[in-house]
């Protein structure tokens, strides 16, 4: 995150044909498509950073991470660095009962656990079935549904 506040390197550039993007740090990227899609139908609780060198994408950021409320996340975590204290490796996603979100039915939740890898927090951007129905229809390229449990 620190990176993103810092500026986005102008050398960056995405070239694609899909709307939705992870890049191998962990941040979200989305076409110009995908955000206006977002926009038209008023979904909440996102921003987005423009990359100076593609007009055609922006990074996805969450205004707000959606809590964890319950002793029963459903994950696991493994190796925590003695030195940071985060956890090298994070297992399965966490049961939607463990985190309290958002009311807003067309708002984007990303939980505060982090779900972490070699190279750091991955967001992963929830949304109701009301959110789902709304952004189907759009035929999104790179989105991924998945019923959360």
């Amino acid at each position: 995150m620190a990176a993103i506040e810092r500026g986005i390197d102008a050398d960056v550039s995405i070239y694609s044909k899909s709307d939705f993007l992870t890049s191998d740090d962990g941040f979200v990227a989305v076409s110009k498509r995908f955000r206006d899609s977002l926009a038209s139908h008023n979904v909440s609780n996102i921003s987005f950073v423009s990359i100076p060198a593609s007009d055609n994408y922006f990074i996805m950021l969450p205004n707000a991470f959606a809590a964890i409320v319950s002793d029963n996340v459903g994950m696991e975590f493994h190796r925590k660095c003695a030195t940071c204290g985060r956890f090298r490796e994070t297992c399965f996603f966490p049961v939607l009962e463990s985190f309290a979100v958002n009311p807003d039915p067309l708002a984007l939740n990303v939980p505060d656990v982090n779900q972490e890898n070699t190279r750091g927090r991955q967001l992963w951007f929830c949304g109701s079935n009301e959110l789902v129905s709304v952004l189907k229809p759009q035929k999104l390229k790179g989105l991924e549904f998945t019923e959360a449990y």
